[in-house]
């Protein structure tokens, strides 16, 4: 593809951008859950289908509850009424064990990406599995929140062993059972501060932008008409920008600081891993019908270690 638009470009009115759009250009995989089962191996909801040894992943969420009562206490503008049931409620967590199960979100069997796989950097075949804290909603913003979500890379000799889970041992929130598709779709993000040399007259860029999407399909991110469910590429972010929130809290570095070169220079490394919408087909909603996303950093990604992510909750 990247091949294709460059030369379309470098023989266009367009030319003097042809370096600056393959930059920009990333590719991406739509997602398309149906509520038939059965169409695929890869669903949302549902129950997950995993080796006979595996371990469903909980957390202890003892520090998050700390720091959520640290700050009720030191909320001077929510209502004392409110204050009180909610510290209340949270030293009552506190006394008991700690140790929360993740949700089961779904899975995603990667052979039944084809060729998207590679293009996108995923590993050609094995599962991901994803899982969240649906009964506490962290949203990502603290680092008490680190590990109250996970993914689970089972490699292609793990996903000879797969089989459903029985509805006794998953003790977790049920949805329904959505087989997937997916859809190749590359994408392009309008120009940030370092190409403001190439991009003073942004309707122009917008023009260009136009002409990429009816020739080659080539869109940009949307944030809140549509649901959309998405690996990689680029996220539609209902808020700020992600990828400085995922350095310093993956980092164990609280507030927005400016950090040392290094920790700022780690901020270009983090990649949308997932992003999953509210959506009323799965049973979802995520805070007030926000989305979840979950980040990788490059160079995790490319050694197939999908440990090392971040997720946020954001919401319109």
């Amino acid at each position: 593809m990247k091949e294709q638009v460059y030369q379309f470009l470098r023989e266009s009115s367009y030319r003097q951008y042809a370096d600056e759009v393959i930059k920009l250009l990333k590719p991406s995989v739509r997602i398309q859950p149906q509520l038939e089962a059965g169409l695929s191996h890869s669903h949302f909801g549902g129950r997950p289908d995993v080796p006979p040894s595996f371990s469903l992943p909980a957390w202890d969420a003892r520090l998050y509850w700390e720091s959520q009562l640290q700050e009720t206490r030191a909320d001077q503008y929510m209502a004392e009424s409110y204050r009180r049931d909610r510290i209340t409620q949270l030293q009552t967590k506190l006394s008991q064990d700690t140790v929360e199960p993740l949700t089961y979100l779904g899975q995603i069997h990667l052979r039944e990406l084809s060729s998207i796989a590679t293009t996108c950097g995923l590993p050609s075949d094995g599962v991901l599995l994803f899982f969240y804290d649906l009964i506490n909603y962290p949203g990502g913003y603290e680092v008490s929140s680190k590990g109250a979500w996970r993914c689970v890379y089972l490699d292609a000799t793990e996903e000879l062993a797969v089989k459903p889970i029985s509805k006794n041992e998953y003790k977790g929130e049920l949805f329904p059972h959505c087989s997937l598709s997916f859809e190749e779709e590359w994408m392009i993000s309008l120009p940030g501060p370092e190409l403001k040399d190439v991009s003073e007259d942004i309707q122009y860029w917008q023009r260009l932008i136009e002409v990429l999407k009816e020739e080659f399909g080539i869109r940009l991110p949307t944030v809140a008409c549509s649901i959309e469910h998405r690996l990689l590429g680029y996220d539609g972010p209902m808020q700020e920008p992600m990828e400085r929130l995922c350095q310093l809290r993956f980092n164990g570095i609280s507030g927005y600081a400016k950090q040392s070169p290094s920790i700022e220079k780690g901020v270009e490394d983090w990649q949308l891993l997932l992003q999953i919408d509210s959506d009323d087909k799965v049973g979802w909603e995520f805070g007030d019908t926000g989305r979840l996303y979950f980040w990788i950093r490059q160079q995790d990604l490319a050694k197939h270690d999908f440990s090392k992510i971040w997720c946020e909750m954001q919401c319109a």
